[in-house]
């Protein structure tokens, strides 16, 4: 299907680059290919090369997969430093980092590549020391967001672009648009708070562009050393089974004095971090949620559809959406599964 689909509507007629995506299409979806005996180590290194360059220039041409390719083109670049060697992996990703500097200018894309790169050779060398699954991705997660802080750092002094500015021009750009097609006053008065508060939260939107690079890697990595026959080097625990740092429940109950103390006494620098603290501890415990849900549902056999249904009609209510994050953030204290287990054994 990708073959047949994807390659006639990216690259129309017989051109070079449609053959090209046939080829890494049937590698990609071909069931049960062992690809240790079916390619070289020249030609896998060739593939994987080939694979990161092709993401890495499609990214600022294609206007939805886009944005998911800038955070993940270095992902073969990372299965070929785990497979080829440091020397090749490297070669790949400045490979990569060059072209799109080339394309874009280095100030526009100085923050994906600090972010995607420090990520690519954190997992990577994780894989290669043969660390657990959950200390590659904490490790990998800890370097993007480093990656990310030096970033800022990197556009403040070669560029002299102040941190988040770029973001913060592209998100009133797209408020003024909206602001044209409002007519009332309360409209235009609500979108100015709007874009106040997404001043506020900019750190948070680096911290989740980082977690997204990190997901996405997984994800393509994984398949990707699959195909190439070394099964799980990132295999996790299963989810229901996730337990994350009781700190996020105190980062939450930081924030919320951080914010109340910051709004009524006027502390700006307070209520910025404290607000950008509720976000984080928020996310971590709607992953926290979701997995003490995936426990119940496994303990009462409920069924996938039912389970997946659920998931989606909660992700469509913002209500909902908290109620599994302040569940999510108590269980990092409280623990249900343990108080779960124990009533069951007793």
């Amino acid at each position: 299907m990708y073959e047949t689909l994807i390659a006639p509507v990216l690259f129309p007629g017989k051109s070079m680059l449609r053959v090209l995506v046939q080829r890494l299409a049937y590698y990609w979806t071909k069931k049960g290919i062992d690809m240790n005996q079916t390619l070289s180590g020249e030609r896998e290194r060739f593939l994987l090369f080939i694979l990161t360059f092709f993401l890495a220039v499609s990214a600022p041409f294609l206007p939805i997969f886009g944005a998911f390719f800038f955070l993940l083109w270095s992902a073969p670049a990372a299965v070929l430093y785990v497979r080829q060697g440091r020397g090749p992996g490297i070669a790949a990703m400045l490979t990569g980092a060059v072209v799109q500097g080339a394309i874009l200018g280095a100030e526009y894309v100085a923050q994906s590549l600090f972010i995607v790169l420090s990520l690519a050779i954190t997992m990577a060398e994780g894989i290669r020391q043969h660390r657990p699954g959950t200390v590659i991705l904490v490790r990998g997660l800890l370097a993007s967001v480093a990656g990310g802080i030096a970033s800022l750092g990197f556009l403040q002094l070669v560029y002299g672009i102040a941190p988040f500015s770029m973001f913060l021009e592209s998100a009133h750009g797209s408020m003024e648009m909206i602001q044209s097609a409002l007519q009332p006053a309360a409209s235009r008065e609500g979108l100015a708070k709007l874009e106040e508060i997404v001043g506020y939260i900019a750190p948070s939107v680096l911290f989740f562009e980082a977690a997204t690079a990190l997901l996405l890697h997984y994800q393509f990595m994984r398949r990707l050393f699959y195909r190439l026959g070394m099964g799980e080097p990132m295999a996790l625990p299963p989810f229901s089974t996730w337990k994350l740092p009781v700190w996020f429940f105190y980062l939450f109950g930081f924030s919320m004095v951080g914010l109340y103390w910051g709004g009524t006494r006027e502390i700006d620098l307070l209520y910025r971090v404290s607000i950008n603290g509720e976000l984080i501890a928020m996310l971590a415990g709607l992953i926290e949620g979701f997995s003490l849900f995936w426990y119940i549902a496994e303990r009462f056999s409920l069924s996938p559809i039912f389970r997946w249904s659920l998931v989606f009609f909660t992700i469509l209510s913002a209500i909902m959406m908290q109620i599994v994050a302040f569940t999510g953030l108590f269980d990092t204290y409280f623990d249900y599964r343990r108080r779960f287990s124990d009533r069951r054994n007793s």
